[in-house]
C-alpha cells in the first residue's frame, strides 16, 4: 500500500455551502406499527445493555402521513439498540427490512435496510438529539458531511401504543450516509475505507462484535486545554466497516494514531509527515505553515464544524462515546481523517448534572475527546471558528431553532401528552434516570415545560459564545420570541426587589394603579396579593420578573397564582430575557390572560415550597 498525501489551498477550509436545511414537518406525528410474528413483546421489553437479542422477524407499517410515504406490512427485523439506554423500559430500536426502504422522506428520500428509532427516555423534551441534528445539519450538512436526517412519530407495538419516539438513521457507511466504501466481501486489504467510533464500551464488543482497536496517544496527559492538562478518557474506538481480516483493524489504529501525532507534533512546533506506509512518521523541515500541514491528514474543516457544534451543545458524552470519525485509503482518495456523523444528544443541552448546567464556560475545549481538545488552543482553528460563526449567523441558523423547538413542542402538545401518558413514570422524578439528571429536569410537569428549559439553555448557551466567537460583538439569543401583547395594555409594575415568599419585604407601587395595587404582602402561606380596585370589567396578564438563571419550565411547579380565591391554569409563561446595565433578569409573562370582574378582586401568588425570589412584579392591563 502506498499512500499519497496532497496539500490543500488554506481557502479551501473555509466552505460557503448551503444552509437552508429544514426537517420535514406535519400538523400530526406519523404513526409507525411494527407487529411481530410470533405477536410477543418479549423483543422489546427484556433484553438489556449486555444481553441484547438478534433480529426478531416482524412487518412494519406506517400511517397517518402524506400518501407518498404510507407502507403496508413489510417484511423486516427489529431489535433493541443502544448501550446503557437500553436498560430502560422503553427501548431504542432498530429496524432493518429485508429489502431497502425509504422511510418518511428521511434523506431526500434514500432507501437503506437499516432504520433506527430513539426512545429518548433521558430527555424529557423529546427534543434534545432532534435540536442537535437540526444544528448539525445548519453547521456540518452546509460542508457537506454527514448529519442523520430526523423526523417524531408515534410507535405502536403488536396495535399497543408505545410512545413518540425519534425516527432517524442507522449511523453506518453507505451511500448517501457515511461517504467511504466499504471492502468487498473477502478482501484483506488495507486500503480500503474505514468508519469508527471513539467508544468507551469497545471491550464489551467480544468476538463475535465489531472489531476495535486502541491508540496509544504519546503525549498522553499532555494536552492542554483552557483550564490546564487534560487526559483523554479511554483509548479505544469500534470499527463500523465491514473488514474481512483483524490485520485491518489494526493498520486502521496505526494510521490513525499516525494522523493525531503528526497533528500534536505540530501544536509544539515539529512537523512530520505520514510515509507511504500510513504506519510510521518521518520529520520535515524547512518552513511549514501549520493550518496547510495538518489539513494534509486533517479535513480541518470538519474539524471545526464538529467541534463548534460539540461546544454549543456540551454533549457529556463526547470524552466517552458515540463520537464518530472515517477515512478513506483506496487508490485516488485523499486519504484524510473526516469528522462527521454526530449523535446521542439525549443527556446534552443541559440535561445532564453537573455539565454545563448554566451554558457558560468552554465545555468541548477542556474535554476529555483528543481530537476535540487537540487543536482548539491554535489561533488558525480559532479564526476558523469564528469565520463558521459568523455564516451561521447571517443565516439565521442559530435564531430558526428556537422556532422549531416551539413548533414541534405546540403542535404536537397532545402527541407528547400521550407519551408521558403511556410512561407516567418518566415525566419528572424518573428512578431509571434521575441519578444523572439535573434537579430542574426532575421537577419538568410536562413536555412543554421541559422544552421551555431547552429553549432557555439554549438561549444562554449561544449568548455565552456569541462573546467568544462573535469578534466582540455580543449577540443576545432570546430562547423564545419578545411576548408581544395586543394594543391597549396598561403597564403596571411593583417593585420587589429581593422579595421571597418565604419573609416579609417591602414592594412599592411604580407607577399609576389603574390595574390594581398591592395591599400586603403575607407570609409564604398567602403570598402575594393584588388588589384590583378597578371601576369596570379588565383582562389582565400578569408577570413575574425573575433572575436571569430562572427559566419558565420552573414557575408552574413553584408558584401557584389564584383569583378571587380559586386557583388558575398559568400555562407556560411567555419567557423574554432581559439584560441591564449590571445584572441581567427574565420577564415571564403568564400566558393565559385573567379576566377581572368590576369591583375588588383580589389576584394571590403563592409559592409551593420551591419559590425564589421576585425582582419586579408587572401588570399588563386593558378595558374589556
Amino acid at each position: 500500500m502506498n499512500l499519497q498525501f496532497e496539500e490543500r489551498e488554506l481557502e479551501t477550509l473555509k466552505a460557503d455551502g448551503d444552509y437552508t436545511f429544514e426537517p420535514i414537518f406535519s400538523e400530526s406525528l406519523p404513526t409507525i406499527s411494527i407487529v411481530s410474528e410470533d405477536g410477543k413483546n418479549d423483543f422489546v421489553t427484556q433484553p438489556n445493555r449486555t444481553e441484547k437479542w438478534d433480529y426478531t422477524k416482524c412487518t412494519v407499517s406506517i400511517t397517518g402521513c402524506e400518501d407518498k410515504y404510507l407502507m403496508s406490512e413489510v417484511s423486516a427485523g427489529v431489535k433493541v439498540r443502544g448501550n446503557y439506554t437500553a436498560n430502560y423500559d422503553k427501548k431504542p430500536l432498530r429496524i432493518k427490512f429485508d429489502k431497502k426502504q425509504a422511510m418518511l422522506g428521511l434523506n431526500h428520500g434514500i432507501k437503506q435496510k437499516s432504520w433506527v428509532l430513539l426512545a429518548e427516555v433521558k430527555d424529557q423534551s423529546l427534543l434534545r438529539n432532534l435540536s442537535a441534528f437540526y444544528l448539525g445539519h445548519r453547521i456540518l450538512g452546509s460542508d457537506g458531511y454527514y448529519v442523520t436526517d430526523f423526523r417524531p412519530v408515534r410507535v405502536e407495538i403488536n396495535g399497543q401504543f408505545w410512545g413518540v419516539y425519534l425516527l432517524v438513521e442507522q449511523q453506518e457507511n453507505k451511500d448517501g450516509r457515511v461517504n467511504v466504501p466499504n471492502a468487498e466481501e473477502g478482501y484483506t486489504g488495507n486500503d480500503i475505507g474505514y468508519f469508527a467510533e471513539y467508544d468507551g464500551y469497545y471491550s464489551e464488543e467480544g468476538p463475535d462484535g465489531d472489531p476495535t482497536f486502541e491508540l496509544n496517544y504519546h503525549n498522553w496527559g499532555e494536552m492542554n486545554g483552557p483550564n490546564g492538562k487534560v487526559w483523554p478518557s479511554q483509548q479505544g474506538y469500534t470499527l463500523k466497516s465491514d473488514i474481512y481480516d483483524p490485520k485491518q483493524a489494526d493498520y486502521a489504529g496505526k494510521f490513525l494514531e499516525c494522523v493525531y501525532d503528526v497533528a500534536y507534533e505540530a501544536t509544539k512546533g515539529k512537523y512530520y509527515d505520514i510515509n507511504p506506509s500510513g504506519v510510521s512518521l518521518a520529520r520535515v523541515t524547512g518552513n511549514v505553515e501549520i493550518a496547510k500541514h495538518i489539513n494534509k491528514y486533517i479535513d480541518l474543516n470538519s474539524l471545526v464544524d464538529t467541534y463548534l457544534l460539540q461546544e454549543i451543545t456540551c454533549d457529556p458524552d463526547i470524552g466517552w462515546s458515540s463520537f464518530y470519525l472515517d477515512f478513506d485509503l483506496t487508490d485516488g482518495a485523499d486519504h484524510r481523517v473526516r469528522f462527521e456523523a454526530p449523535w446521542d444528544y439525549d443527556s446534552a443541552l443541559g440535561n445532564k448534572a453537573g455539565f454545563c448546567e448554566d451554558g457558560d464556560g468552554y465545555y468541548a475545549y477542556g474535554s476529555s475527546n483528543p481530537w476535540l481538545t487537540l487543536l482548539t488552543g491554535q489561533s488558525f482553528f480559532q479564526e476558523m471558528v469564528q469565520a463558521k460563526w459568523a455564516k451561521l449567523v447571517e443565516t439565521d441558523s442559530f435564531s430558526s431553532l428556537f422556532s422549531w423547538i416551539h413548533r414541534y413542542s405546540d403542535t404536537y402538545e397532545e402527541e407528547y401528552a400521550e407519551n408521558y401518558t403511556r410512561w407516567p413514570g418518566h415525566l419528572g422524578y424518573n428512578h431509571q434516570t434521575a441519578g444523572e439528571l439535573r434537579e430542574d429536569t426532575r421537577n419538568c410537569a410536562s413536555q412543554k415545560q421541559c422544552a421551555s428549559m431547552v429553549s432557555d439553555w439554549l438561549g444562554d448557551r449561544l449568548t455565552y459564545l456569541s462573546r467568544k466567537y462573535g469578534n466582540s460583538e455580543e449577540v443576545r439569543y432570546a430562547p423564545s420570541a419578545k411576548p408581544t401583547l395586543p394594543q391597549g395594555y396598561e403597564s403596571v409594575a411593583y417593585e420587589a426587589e429581593g422579595l421571597s415568599l418565604f419573609g416579609r419585604a417591602g414592594i412599592a407601587n411604580k407607577a399609576g394603579a389603574s390595574g390594581g395595587k398591592v395591599v400586603t404582602l403575607e407570609h409564604a402561606s398567602s403570598g402575594i396579593r393584588i388588589e384590583n380596585e378597578g371601576s369596570e370589567e379588565r383582562e389582565v396578564y400578569l408577570s413575574l420578573v425573575l433572575p436571569s438563571q430562572i427559566n419558565t419550565a420552573d414557575i408552574s411547579p413553584r408558584y401557584e397564582v389564584r383569583v378571587g380565591g380559586t386557583p388558575i391554569d398559568i400555562g407556560t409563561p411567555m419567557l423574554q430575557r432581559r439584560k441591564g446595565s449590571s445584572s441581567a433578569y427574565a420577564e415571564a409573562i403568564i400566558a393565559n390572560p385573567i379576566d377581572l370582574p368590576e369591583g375588588s378582586t383580589t389576584i394571590e401568588i403563592r409559592g409551593l415550597g420551591k419559590a425564589f425570589d421576585i425582582d419586579q412584579i408587572r401588570l399588563y392591563s386593558k378595558t374589556k
